[in-house]
């Protein structure tokens, strides 16, 4: 982790969250070790896609290490152990103060959710979004603008309120363009919106 976080600061690279997907199987040590090598990487938080049972078991580890655990929430709405309804995440970030929502845009609307409320109401337990183009009725992934993501609504509300909230931008749809290309788009969507 050491080696890693020395070619990231000489590359200028800032770590914001460490992806890992916990799940029943991770030991206590191995929980701690994996916050141990998030602060080597100089992480804020850990961020996984888990059910609302390892979340719970999860819950007393963040607080000892100073650090998060963003909760990342999908679409499926028919399992009960997901993070895929405001009211499922909401119980979720109840399950202790050091748990924050990583609110993937896209997921969100595939699910029929109304991300620009749900930043409203609790963006003071939102450490990022992952955003992404989606179409609702849990629809296909899409370029920046052209499907039902709020996008520049939510990249909107987090300037003008100065709220502070990561937007991570996440390559998911399908495409023509090369990959780089493609990002620098989805990158001047976002600037665009925030101009």
């Amino acid at each position: 982790y050491q080696g890693i976080r020395r070619e990231l600061d000489t590359a200028g690279v800032e770590v914001f969250t460490y992806y890992i997907n916990f799940d029943e199987t991770f030991t206590d040590q191995e929980i701690d070790a994996v916050f141990e090598g998030c602060k080597v990487l100089g992480a804020r938080g850990c961020v996984g896609s888990m059910g609302q049972a390892v979340a719970k078991r999860l819950a007393p580890f963040p607080g000892r290490h100073g650090m998060f655990v963003g909760l990342h929430n999908h679409d499926n709405l028919s399992d009960p152990d997901a993070f895929s309804s405001e009211q499922s995440m909401v119980t979720g970030l109840s399950m202790s103060p050091d748990f924050r929502m990583m609110l993937d845009v896209r997921h969100f609307t595939a699910a029929d959710g109304d991300a620009v409320a749900f930043l409203e109401r609790h963006h003071d337990r939102v450490a990022g979004l992952h955003v992404g183009d989606r179409r609702k009725h849990n629809g296909r992934s899409a370029p920046f603008g052209e499907d039902d993501a709020p996008i520049i609504e939510l990249l909107r509300m987090i300037r003008d309120n100065r709220w502070p909230i990561v937007a991570l931008l996440e390559f998911e749809h399908g495409t023509l363009r090369p990959e780089v290309e493609e990002v620098d788009l989805m990158f001047d969507y976002c600037k665009r919106a925030v101009a």
